[in-house]
């Protein structure tokens, strides 16, 4: 994992146990870490453990994926308080458990704004 030390990586839906352990190790190898979520008082927590655990940077941005304007203006303050996002972890995620043709539309739309156009926003960003 090298070229992370100093570079700002963003994770999307940074309170869960995959983006906990990604943010682990990114911060454990020097990277800026900030971890996004709907949560603040969760996020802010998981970010408080992290620095610790890691004697890392590792900060929370209040985000919501599915919000296209606020998820932009929040990657935009990202990059304006600590410089270019050079890593960018698609993490926000809510399962719908049903065979693939029985969900609704409303249900691939969700999916589709957590999971592709999240991403989409955060890279014109």
């Amino acid at each position: 994992m090298s070229g992370i030390a100093g570079k700002v990586h963003v994770i999307t839906g940074g309170c869960g146990g995959i983006a906990r352990a990604t943010a682990h190790r990114l911060a454990s190898r020097g990277g800026i870490v900030v971890l996004t979520g709907r949560d603040v008082e969760q996020g802010e927590r998981r970010a408080a453990e992290l620095r610790v655990e890691t004697n890392g940077d590792v900060r929370f941005c209040p985000m919501d994926v599915t919000d296209s304007a606020a998820t932009e203006n929040a990657a935009k303050k990202i990059a304006a308080e600590l410089g270019p996002i050079h890593g960018l972890v698609i993490n926000a995620a809510k399962a719908h458990i049903a065979p693939a043709l029985d969900h609704s539309d409303s249900d691939w739309r969700d999916v589709m704004a957590k999971h592709f156009l999240a991403l989409v926003v955060l890279l014109r960003a």
